[in-house]
Parts: C-alpha cells; sequence; structure tokens
C-alpha cells in the first residue's frame, strides 16, 4: 500500500510540472501577449522620448539664462530617458566646450552626431575644438555643415567669422572657393526611373592628353535613418570601380583616399562639405572630384551627383539617377559613371595645385 502511495505522490508531481511548464510556454506563445506587450513597450519608449525633448527645452531656456549647472542637470536627465537625444549631447558638449573640458566636449560631440549627422550645434563645436587642435581642414567641413544649418544667428555669425579667419589664414586651400549653394546646376527631371538627366556645360579643349586625376567621395545620406544606412559609401565605391573601368580618368582609389582623411582627421566626418572636398582635392593634387547625395524615397532610390573642378572649385557638370531599390545600386553607379566620363574632356590635366602651406599654422 506504501509503495502504491508513494507511486501517485510522485505522478502528481511531475503531473503537476507538466502542466505548469505548459501553462508557462502557453502564455509566452500567446501571440495577443506578446502584441499588447510590444504596444505596451513603444509607447513606454514614445513617452520617455517626449519627456526627454521637453526636459532638453527646459534645459535650452536655463542655459540662455546663464543657469549652466541646472540646464547640465536637465540634459543629463534627457539623456537618461532617451541616450539617442542628440540635441542633450550636443548642449552638453557645448557647456563643457565653454569651460574647455576638451574630452568630455568631443565625447558629447560624437554620440550627438551619431545619433544625427546633421546636429548643427554639434558640427559647430567640433570645428571649434579641431581648430584649437590645429586641424584645419576637418575644422573647415564641421563649421561649413554647422555655418549651413544652424538656426541660432548668434552661433552662426560665430561659424562664419571662423571661417574668414581660415580663408584669410590659409588662401591657398580656402580661399577662392564658390559657396555651396551656387556648386549645383539646374537639373532637368528624369523622364523614367533610370534616366540620368546632365546639366548642358559646353566641352572645354584638353590642354594635354592627360587623362584628368579625379577622386569619389562618400555620397551625402539625406535621410539616414532608414533601414539600411552606408548607401552613401557603398554607391561611391561602386561609382569609383565604374570610372575605372570606363578609362576616362585616373581614379584614385578609395584606400588611398581614406588614408588622406585619416591624416587630415576626416576619418569619422562621412560625407563631405562639397568646398571641404574641393580641399581635400588640392591637398591630393586632383583635377576634379564627384560629391553628391543618396536618398531613399517611398519607392526608390535617387542619388544626384556633381563633378567639382578643384582648381576653381566650381561645377561643371551635374546628373541624376534612379534605382527602384537597393538591389539596384549597381547600376545606379553604372548609369552615373557613363554620364560622368562624357565630361572628361571638360577637366583637363593641369599641373599640380601648390598645397605647401602650413595646415597647422
Amino acid at each position: 500500500m506504501l509503495g502504491v502511495n508513494c507511486y501517485k505522490g510522485v505522478f502528481m508531481r511531475r503531473s503537476l510540472l507538466i502542466f505548469i511548464l505548459a501553462l508557462g510556454f502557453g502564455l509566452h506563445s500567446d501571440p495577443a501577449l506578446g502584441q499588447r506587450e510590444r504596444v505596451k513597450n513603444a509607447l513606454q519608449e514614445r513617452r520617455e522620448k517626449r519627456q526627454a525633448e521637453q526636459l532638453v527645452d527646459e534645459g535650452a531656456k536655463l542655459l540662455k539664462a546663464g543657469k549652466k549647472i541646472f540646464a547640465a542637470e536637465k540634459f543629463r536627465r534627457a539623456l537618461q530617458l532617451n541616450p539617442e537625444n542628440d540635441q542633450a549631447n550636443a548642449y552638453l558638449a557645448q557647456i563643457a566646450w565653454d569651460e574647455q573640458r576638451i574630452e568630455i566636449a568631443k565625447t558629447h560631440v560624437a554620440r550627438a552626431l551619431k545619433s544625427n549627422p546633421q546636429n548643427a550645434r554639434a558640427h559647430l563645436i567640433a570645428g571649434q575644438i579641431l581648430l584649437q587642435e590645429g586641424k584645419n581642414v576637418a575644422a573647415f567641413d564641421h563649421l561649413r555643415k554647422a555655418s549651413e544649418k544652424i538656426s541660432d544667428e548668434q552661433q552662426k555669425g560665430e561659424a562664419g567669422k571662423l571661417l574668414a579667419r581660415l580663408r584669410e589664414n590659409h588662401p591657398a586651400l580656402f580661399g577662392g572657393l564658390k559657396s555651396s549653394a551656387t556648386l549645383t546646376p539646374a537639373l532637368k527631371p528624369p523622364s523614367s526611373p533610370t534616366t540620368n538627366a546632365m546639366s548642358i556645360t559646353p566641352p572645354k579643349t584638353p590642354t594635354s592628353g592627360l587623362r584628368p586625376n579625379l577622386a569619389v567621395f562618400t555620397f551625402d545620406e539625406t535621410n539616414p535613418q532608414q533601414p539600411a544606412p552606408g548607401w552613401g559609401a557603398t554607391l561611391a565605391e561602386m561609382l569609383t570601380t565604374a570610372l575605372i573601368n570606363s578609362g576616362s580618368y585616373r581614379i584614385i582609389e578609395r584606400q588611398q583616399l581614406e588614408k588622406v582623411l585619416e591624416e587630415q582627421a576626416l576619418g569619422q566626418s562621412g560625407a563631405l562639405d562639397s568646398e571641404t572636398a574641393v580641399v581635400v582635392g588640392k591637398i591630393m593634387r586632383l583635377d576634379a572630384v564627384v560629391v553628391g547625395s543618396i536618398s531613399a524615397l517611398t519607392n526608390a532610390l535617387e542619388a544626384d551627383a556633381r563633378i567639382l573642378n578643384v582648381e576653381t572649385g566650381e561645377a561643371i557638370a551635374a546628373t541624376h539617377s534612379r534605382a527602384a531599390s537597393a538591389d539596384d545600386l549597381r547600376q545606379m553607379a553604372e548609369a552615373l559613371a557613363k554620364e560622368i566620363s562624357t565630361r572628361a574632356a571638360a577637366i583637363p590635366a593641369r599641373a599640380p595645385v601648390d598645397t605647401t602651406v602650413g595646415l597647422k599654422k
């Protein structure tokens, strides 16, 4: 009898354990429950982001009133709610820069630009730091981006003064450049998804039989929050390959270009401002550079490319291409290369530009 009772006890305990495990599995595998949990988490995240934005607004007002300590506390609380809030990081970078806590400022600038590469305040602080360190080309790039995007008139004026100082101190590199607002010729709209429209510039007769030296810079991603960032670098790589195959130019390999960018502290800058690309072209003794942008639309990808004369900073030509999806990036690059190759005759190979001016003076 005792053995039977023991057997029944073991059986009941096993049955209860199986029931509990099955119940737990059922709860976790319930699709409706999982969906509710995801919705709940999304709503919570949205609330925290709104709270973070409100804290940033409050901090900005305190900072404007000169209450840095209280402002910094608001910004730090905002980052606790949303670590990717670029404005909070940019404001903390500004406070750290004002107090000459350079390493802290650098950290917040890097975080701000990682979250939002278009953050003008972060670009301004980055430019000031780099200028202080004597890294003039990188400083120029950040200050150009800041001057184009910043809305604060006082800071916009500050960026303008620093740019003017660079142009005055290093005219061989920064003087005489066209503003990026005048670099893009008018484009005709494409008549089909893969049609390219090249602006009309009368071809010039080359002064020698040499092929122009040309480099392709990373394309700017105008909406980097799309699911597949990195399209700008990918398209530039594919365009470089296509132009090498065309044989119309002497193409600078991407590795060589990236080495120069690293030397000029531009390795983490992403897509360069048009004027900065021309400056780098002067340093590398190029004849022309290709810059551009890529955008992800609802049902397509669009790319615009411009060929810039390194000697004058002027746009020689511009072209446009569209692809149905990222799977067609190669075809997009080849279409752009075909149009760019037709402009080689308009870029005579010139004598090397004098870039002996000291960059770190």
